[in-house]
């Protein structure tokens, strides 16, 4: 149960880390 947890956690990490990037890309370019 613990692994999974862990997991899950790890998973939704990676997610808000891509949501970011994404998010911060467009402005990054912009202000180019």
């Amino acid at each position: 149960m613990k692994n999974t947890k862990m997991k899950k956690r790890q998973a939704l990490a990676i997610f808000v880390a891509l949501a970011m990037m994404l998010s911060v890309i467009p402005v990054f370019l912009m202000g180019i």
